[in-house]
């Protein structure tokens, strides 16, 4: 249960130590958002996990590092991260490749993404890869360039809220979290 916790703990002090690497055990409590108390309790289970070091100077002055298996749990977590995004990413670009084929099949000539989204290159691609116009952030310019015939699709981005348009998690078949 805590170890996305410890994971996010270690990494928020190697960026606080990165940044100031004389940090106090206050300065690393009010960077996490959280009390000294658990802090101090923090600190010292990743220093029983091995992933930090604490090296006292005098009475009231400590000095943290983290130790190469805590640059490893870092490192392995960034990895699992990335391994997930990336089969997202595909899952998701084939979902998009489907239904912009099926667009196409439609008559459709271009899609308009109104607003801003994380897949909005997936998209990109994917028309590109189908032959079909894609523009971004643009429902005034739609139709420049189009004959009377161009049919256009318009995708809400993930900040777009309106109900004439097809959200983009719709698109892929996401409901929104």
């Amino acid at each position: 249960m805590y170890r996305n916790f410890d994971i996010t703990f270690l990494s928020s002090l190697n960026d606080t130590l990165s940044e100031n690497p004389t940090a106090t055990q206050r300065e690393i409590a009010a960077n996490q958002g959280i009390s000294l108390g658990m802090t101090n309790a923090w600190l010292g289970k990743l220093a029983d996990k091995g992933w930090i070091l604490m090296h006292k100077i005098n009475r009231k002055t400590v000095r943290y590092a983290l130790t190469p298996e805590g640059m490893h749990q870092i490192a392995l977590n960034t990895a699992n991260y990335m391994r997930k995004t990336f089969s997202l990413m595909k899952e998701y670009g084939s979902i998009i490749e489907k239904n912009v084929c099926i667009l196409k099949d439609n008559g459709y000539t271009k899609i308009v993404l109104s607003g801003n989204s994380n897949i909005d290159f997936l998209l990109e691609y994917s028309c590109q890869k189908s032959d079909m116009q894609f523009e971004k952030n643009s429902l005034h310019n739609a139709y420049v360039g189009m004959d009377d015939n161009s049919k256009v699709f318009f995708l809400a981005g993930e900040d777009v809220q309106n109900a004439e348009m097809t959200s983009v998690f719709d698109f892929i078949g996401n409901k929104r979290k």
